[in-house]
């Protein structure tokens, strides 16, 4: 609940890596939080695809995706989906939700902010200096869908 998500960004964002299983946790965590906001929560699907353990990802890389989703999601037809895949490499990151039709409208201008995945991108090029091809890849096309795809390499634990 609120008490371990804060413990885990209070005592643990200072680690540049953490375990891709405790990264998954803390999701869980805020997903159970902003699911208190709703009187209907939304449909949360999680799907984990490979063996997590020992597998290290940098702290914290995923709460920005959430936030996104949820600030985001359609009010009226509330879902998140959540899947991670991991190969003998990298992680695979795919967190996408229903949005709704965007419009230009006084409130679609005053929530656009947008700063959580740029500011991501940039964490990422600082992290990963020599990656040729993209690591973060927005997928925005669908009219009621949006979709990110984090694809990095990870270290394992020694």
């Amino acid at each position: 609940g609120l008490s371990d998500t804060l413990k885990y960004v209070l005592y643990e964002s200072d680690k540049q890596f953490l375990p891709l299983s405790s990264e998954i946790e803390h999701l869980e965590n805020m997903t159970m939080l902003e699911c208190l906001r709703f009187s209907e929560p939304p449909k949360i699907t999680v799907k984990i695809l490979g063996d997590t353990n020992g597998i290290m990802i940098p702290s914290l890389l995923l709460t920005p995706l959430l936030e996104n989703s949820f600030k985001w999601m359609d009010n009226r037809n509330r879902w998140i989906t959540i899947d991670v895949s991991i190969s003998d490499e990298n992680v695979l990151i795919v967190i996408g939700n229903s949005r709704a039709k965007l419009q230009k409208t006084k409130e679609y201008n005053e929530k656009k902010g947008g700063l959580g995945l740029v500011r991501l991108q940039e964490r990422l090029k600082m992290l990963y200096p020599n990656q040729d091809e993209p690591l973060l890849i927005i997928q925005d096309k669908r009219p009621k869908e949006f979709y990110v795809y984090l694809k990095i390499p990870y270290i394992t634990a020694a």
